[in-house]
């Protein structure tokens, strides 16, 4: 068996997953706020030396669990009354109902303008329906702007996949199969054109390279004419959950 996995439970932390792995030199700890704290180690190194480690950096633990908040606070996006929501094919308002729609009495209304589409909300409106109102929008965008993307992008630079699904991820802006299907994260109509143009290429790009070689990374930079860093950089600011209901 090349891993041996052990969960330990910290008394600040909750549970620990600690890893054995076969072939690694050090000790690695990593932080998230959606996997938590992981903790990595050399097959022979002891479950209980990971446990010292851990105390060791219990204050680095607790100060990066506080930036990555931080981090995440700066990311939100507020939807709710008065707010307006900026997706790559439509501006989002969400306003009062007007007092002829008020006679559908706690049913939010829907109306898709040209390139606006207001959510009209009830007096009373839980923020569980604001959201789920909000997701009928972002689906319905995306499924009008991310298909037709794709196609353009892959017969523009010679590619050819299976299927294409439209998912509502909350770890990535996209994936492709060994079957040459692509999947894309609908959060994406949030995102610039550029933006989003970039991570179709980034998937793309691995129906030829199924990893993050050299070789991939050459052709994805040249197909954003050298914008790939940077593009990259712009991406890694953005996130895939960060809608909140005010």
């Amino acid at each position: 068996m090349n891993i041996v996995i052990k969960k330990y439970i910290h008394p600040r932390f909750g549970e620990i997953i600690i890893t054995k792995k076969k072939g690694q030199r050090n000790i690695r700890l990593t932080v998230s706020l959606t996997k938590g704290v992981r903790v990595s180690i050399p097959y022979l190194t002891s479950f209980s030396s990971a446990e010292k480690f851990i105390k060791a950096k219990e204050e680095w633990i607790l100060s990066t669990i506080q930036k990555n908040r931080d981090k995440q606070l700066a990311r939100i996006i507020p939807i709710g009354e008065g707010q307006k929501l900026q997706l790559v094919n439509s501006k989002v308002i969400y306003q009062q109902m007007s007092c002829r729609e008020k006679s559908m009495p706690g049913k939010i209304l829907i109306r898709y303008l040209n390139e606006v589409t207001e959510v009209n909300l009830p007096q009373s409106c839980s923020k569980e329906a604001v959201l789920a109102a909000t997701m009928v929008v972002i689906r319905r965008k995306a499924a009008d702007y991310l298909p037709q993307r794709c196609k353009f992008l892959a017969s523009e630079n010679g590619f050819s996949y299976n299927k294409l699904f439209l998912k509502n991820n909350k770890t990535n802006w996209g994936s492709c199969s060994n079957k040459g299907n692509i999947n894309l994260n609908i959060q994406l109509i949030r995102l610039k054109a550029e933006l989003i143009d970039f991570v179709i290429l980034h998937e793309l790009c691995h129906l030829k390279y199924h990893n993050h070689g050299t070789a991939f990374h050459n052709l994805l930079n040249k197909l954003c004419q050298g914008r790939e860093k940077e593009l990259a950089l712009q991406l890694k600011h953005e996130s895939t959950c960060s809608l909140s209901v005010v």
